[in-house]
């Protein structure tokens, strides 16, 4: 609500950046609205969506 997130997120790619990473990643559910904004906030763009199955035995 008030930018935090964001604030601590452009100041960790910078950190990353003056390291010398060219790339980020980051995981998160596809129900998680406020992360998936978040990210695509600063920069971010889906590049592959992963799955994961469960059966009960």
């Amino acid at each position: 609500g008030k930018g935090l997130g964001k604030a601590v997120m452009l100041e960790g790619l910078r950190r990353l950046k003056a390291t010398g990473m060219q790339t980020a990643i980051v995981y998160s559910v596809s129900s998680n609205e406020a992360s998936r904004k978040l990210y695509e906030s600063v920069g971010f763009e889906v590049y592959n969506r992963s799955y994961d199955y469960v059966k009960r035995v």
